[in-house]
């Protein structure tokens, strides 16, 4: 593996480290999607987001909120 395939395994490794600690490991993928492209639009300093969606999910957030209730 190259240096950049190992940074970026790396970085993936990390970041689902953090969706186990944060105990979401079951939650849908579109909505985890949703509310980090959420986090990342009122996130100070925040660059713009580069995920390009095929269908949007549809407020997502508070559909998960209103089940989990």
């Amino acid at each position: 593996m190259t240096a950049d395939r190992n940074n970026e395994a790396r970085e993936k490794f990390l970041l689902g480290a953090i969706v186990v600690r944060a105990g979401l490991t079951r939650a849908d993928c579109a909505f985890l999607i949703g509310g980090l492209l959420e986090l990342a639009r009122v996130a100070p300093n925040s660059p713009p987001a580069t995920v390009d969606i095929v269908s949007p999910p549809q407020n997502n957030v508070a559909r998960h909120l209103a089940t989990t209730e």
